[in-house]
């Protein structure tokens, strides 16, 4: 008994185990994983935006999957999550001017100590969010208290790390 396949697009012989199993039949599936991972990959790069609209619709109707996916993400790498926290605390302290005030300063405990008391009196979570974001793509802004609000997690989340035009819908 022969234990490999030739695949009809890369024509290398493969064992067995490189091909999909038919649901039906139990054969052996053309062509081999690789070149299937190959084929979907180029799929991917040509329509990014069809790609990205399908995951986001999947999302949608699997919050629990997603939620239970990125946790079991970040306990497969907590060094990588220490590392980006330590990385945000760092620019934040950079963008932290040594020229302020200690009455902006406590301004600017004032904003975390209010989404903490929104998040605890709502149950909604709220985040203190730069309105120019610290790490930008063109201007990086600092950590003063007239560049923070405190909005929904969700809001900010949604945002991630832009300036406009989010900003319009969300104050209008």
């Amino acid at each position: 008994m022969d234990n490999s396949k030739i695949c009809k697009i890369c024509e290398l012989p493969r064992p067995l185990d490189s091909f999909r199993v038919s649901n039906k039949t139990g054969k052996p599936l053309n062509p081999c994983l690789e070149c299937r991972r190959e084929r979907k990959r180029k799929e991917r790069e040509y329509n990014v935006e069809r790609d990205n609209a399908t995951k986001d619709a999947w999302a949608k109707r699997n919050p629990g999957k997603v939620a239970a996916s990125k946790k079991k993400w970040k306990s497969d790498n907590i060094g990588r999550v220490k590392a980006d926290r330590a990385q945000r605390k760092q620019r934040i302290a950079q963008a932290t001017p040594k020229w302020l005030s200690s009455l902006q300063k406590e301004a600017i405990d004032f904003y975390y100590m209010m989404a903490h008391l929104r998040t605890t009196t709502t149950g909604t979570e709220y985040h203190v969010d730069h309105i120019v974001p610290l790490k930008g793509k063109n201007v990086c802004g600092l950590n003063v208290p007239w560049n923070l609000e405190t909005i929904p997690a969700k809001e900010n989340l949604k945002n991630g790390n832009k300036m406009f035009p989010w900003r319009a819908e969300h104050r209008g």
